[in-house]
């Protein structure tokens, strides 16, 4: 699935898609091949969760799953135990001593990963993927490593004679520009079952009171601004 003659980027997938996908082979089995096709998530999804099956060791060159991969998606194998060795393997500090995730901070992280080969907003997912498998795996990350917020994007624009077309750096990094301007918000990641991840955006820093407050708006905008069933049944035939 994945293009070997593209230098290997650590995975930047969202892991909750991810997880879902391997939890959705221990409970239905893991076919001989694992294709694009029957992976989740819009093309670009299909793209990042096949270049993250690929480095982790997970598929081969012939779309074969390997079996660290059968072992992974064995319901009679634990999976945190099993993720942790896979991901031991796949990230080589771990082994080379270069990092220690488990005492150090956000930046050092980040210059690991540009090390690795990611750049731009693809570092964000990145280390967001990171740091879920290892809680996941049940490996030690230090306080002073978050998931950074995205890098701001330069836009230059052109003009022509019709309109204004907007060239944007890491135009190959799909829906990277979505959190623009988002600094300043914690991002929050759904999993739905059968649909691409929601994604909830809040500010940072909120009181207990505060949390409780937006909490209760939000319920109360789910509720009552959702389409009725009979708008989602027009809607679908339309």
């Amino acid at each position: 699935m994945a293009d070997s003659s593209k230098k290997a980027v650590p995975p930047y997938a969202t892991y909750s898609s991810f997880s879902n996908f391997i939890n959705g082979l221990r409970e239905n089995g893991t076919p001989k091949h694992i294709t694009r096709s029957m992976l989740p998530g819009s093309n670009s999804g299909k793209a990042s969760m096949s270049a993250a099956l690929s480095v982790l060791g997970l598929v081969n060159d012939k779309d074969e799953p390997t079996e660290d991969m059968r072992q992974l998606t064995d319901a009679s194998v634990d999976y945190g135990i099993k993720l942790k060795e896979i991901l031991v393997k796949s990230y080589p500090f771990f082994t080379d001593d270069s990092l220690d995730l488990g005492d150090t901070t956000t930046d050092k992280v980040t210059e690991k990963f540009k090390e690795l080969g990611a750049g731009g907003s693809t570092i964000t997912k990145c280390i967001a993927f990171l740091l879920a498998a290892s809680k996941d795996a049940g490996i030690a990350v230090s306080r002073y490593v978050k998931t950074p917020s995205p890098p701001s994007r330069t836009v230059k624009k052109k003009a022509s004679k019709t309109a204004v077309v907007e060239e944007t750096e890491d135009d190959n990094d799909e829906g990277a520009d979505r959190y623009e301007g988002l600094d300043d918000k914690e991002r929050i990641v759904v999993s739905v079952h059968g649909m691409d991840d929601w994604e909830i955006f809040v500010p940072a820093g909120l009181t207990t009171a505060q949390w409780k407050h937006g909490l209760k708006m939000a319920k109360f905008i789910l509720d009552n601004y959702r389409p009725s069933d009979e708008d989602a049944s027009k809607e679908g035939a339309s």
